[in-house]
């Protein structure tokens, strides 16, 4: 077999029905494919969709009782049967030809084992898109259009939703870290971009792919500031633990720069309040992304750095 999809799922029955409608769409050619959905809440409606959606597509439906995306991720490697893996979340819409193009994208470079695709944003109909300039914007919506041409790049610009592998990865004991990502309220998250850094480090450089395209569904409840809030501050704290305890003067287990880092971000934030809407939120996410920092610290990251971004 040519290519295997994974996904994992959890009550989320709306979203994953136009995942799998925009895999019915796909262009294939004579491309062999499965895609291995892991329902990580057991829950008879997720069943029921998979069922219909098998009648379509080569689809295989499994469970998995431990909550967490690691978990069901981890679930689904074994029976995977193609060449290459496209790992990818329950919130995309496929572009049509993003199969043909990851397959043959993939050919182009026979000597590499790890691959990113482009992510794009799919606003809510009728919706004012936000403005993704910022950074802290685009890594809440899982943005990854780089303007680069196909190549080499860096790992950690790989991001969950297209992240294409050859399967032999998995052979060689890869998987994914059920100690972070999507698993409670309070989860930290990074597991997909802690996977494919540990995959670079182990000597597989990373090839971008830029026609290889899927978009992340945005939510209309995700377009509101208080999401992005809470977005940007999860993402600093995410920043915080993967990158480890600095070896620097600490007061409450937090770097003692922290304070004035924050302090600076708050006050900035204040200032902005006299200045244009652009200007206001950019400083009221960077308060927030620093926020989010500052408290993992105080809640304790590990003494060692997971990654380097």
């Amino acid at each position: 077999m040519d290519v295997s999809i994974i996904l994992g799922t959890s009550r989320r029955q709306d979203i994953l029905r136009k995942t799998l409608t925009s895999f019915c769409e796909l262009e294939v050619g004579d491309i062999q494919w499965e895609i291995l959905l892991v329902d990580n809440a057991n829950e008879e409606k997720t069943a029921a969709i998979a069922h219909e959606f098998s009648q379509k597509l080569p689809l295989t439906y499994m469970t998995e009782t431990q909550i967490g995306k690691s978990f069901a991720l981890n679930k689904a490697i074994p029976s995977i049967k193609g060449a290459i893996c496209l790992v990818t979340d329950d919130d995309i819409i496929a572009d049509r030809k993003w199969l043909i193009n990851t397959w043959k994208g993939v050919q182009r470079w026979p000597n590499h084992f790890l691959f990113g695709g482009k992510i794009l944003p799919k606003f809510p109909p009728g919706a004012v898109p936000v403005d993704i300039d910022h950074r802290l914007v685009r890594g809440a919506y899982t943005v990854a259009d780089w303007d680069r041409a196909e190549g080499e790049y860096k790992a950690t610009w790989i991001y969950g939703p297209n992240t294409i592998v050859r399967s032999e990865i998995f052979d060689r004991g890869f998987r994914f870290n059920t100690d972070i990502g999507p698993n409670t309220r309070d989860y930290i998250m990074g597991q997909d971009t802690e996977f494919v850094f540990m995959v670079e480090q182990a000597g597989y450089p990373a090839i971008y792919l830029p026609d290889s395209v899927v978009y992340h569904q945005i939510r209309p409840e995700q377009l509101t500031l208080s999401w992005l809030n809470k977005r940007v501050y999860k993402s600093g704290r995410s920043f915080a633990y993967l990158s480890g305890l600095p070896q620097v003067p600490q007061l409450f287990g937090v770097p003692r720069y922290m304070y004035k880092i924050l302090m600076s971000a708050y006050f900035a934030y204040l200032r902005s309040w006299f200045s244009s809407a652009k200007i206001r939120n950019t400083k009221r996410l960077e308060y927030y992304y620093r926020k989010g920092m500052f408290e993992q610290y105080k809640k304790g990251v590990p003494k060692e750095r997971i990654l380097t971004y």
